[in-house]
């Protein structure tokens, strides 16, 4: 991963951090990793990034992901994390 794209991913996963959620778009994943599919072994060094923003990387908070789609198509168009901590079901 180049720096640039180091220093974004650090830019969503600081305001994850302040506002507890934050939208990643689909090309800003594959740009970032430099391929075309977006996999698992991506967002493990999304979470291992998210782990290393604590003193104690084992006390991390646990992330949430929603994949934002389109109706046209079949690839997510972004996603969204959000800290897990933080959702809560709507009060019917």
């Amino acid at each position: 991963m180049q720096q640039r794209h180091r220093n974004r991913l650090k830019d969503k996963l600081d305001q994850l951090w302040h506002e507890g959620i934050t939208r990643i778009e689909r090309w800003e994943m594959v740009s970032m990793f430099g391929k075309e599919r977006v996999t698992v072994a991506d967002w493990r060094i999304v979470q291992e990034a998210w782990a290393e923003m604590f003193e104690k990387p084992e006390k991390a908070d646990a992330l949430a992901l929603m994949k934002v789609q389109n109706t046209t198509g079949q690839l997510p168009i972004a996603y969204v994390l959000l800290i897990k901590s933080g959702v809560k079901p709507l009060p019917l």
